[in-house]
Formats: C-alpha cells, structure tokens, sequence
C-alpha cells in the first residue's frame, strides 16, 4: 500500500487528538499497557494494523473508518 508506516520498526505508537470531551463509559474497553513489554503481543498487534492497511487499502476509506475498524479487529484479537 502507500501508507509511510513504518511497519518494521520496534516502537508502536497510536496518537488520536479528540478535543471533544469523551463521556464515561461503561463498555469502554482498553489495552492493558503491561501487554506492550511482550513481543509476541506486540508482533500481534503490528501483524493485525498491516493486515488492516492492507485490507483498506484504498481511496475510499476515510481514516475514522480505518482506525475504527483496526481497533475492532485488535478488541476481538485480545478480548477472545
């Protein structure tokens, strides 16, 4: 694809700027950070944001809808 990700390098990092005030939520779910010290998870986790590049790969995928549907794919990956 022609995404300027750097898939091969060590470090992972995600950065979403929301400035709209996020509710409590109950069904909130979040990735325990402690997992980020395990390299298989890590591998995981880099192996499943390229499947996800690769699978969206086109001009009509908005990137909410990308990034939405990554973090779907990585909650049913970790939840299960």
């Amino acid at each position: 694809g022609d995404f300027n990700t750097p898939l091969t390098h060590n470090a992972i990092q995600l950065e979403i700027n929301n400035k709209k005030k996020m509710a409590k939520n109950t069904n909130t779910w979040r990735l325990n950070n402690t997992l980020l010290n395990n390299q298989w998870i890590t591998e995981e986790i880099k192996e499943e944001v390229k499947k996800c590049l690769e699978a969206n790969d086109n001009k009509d995928t908005t990137l909410q809808n990308l990034c939405d549907a990554t973090k779907a794919v990585l909650r049913g990956k970790f939840i299960a």
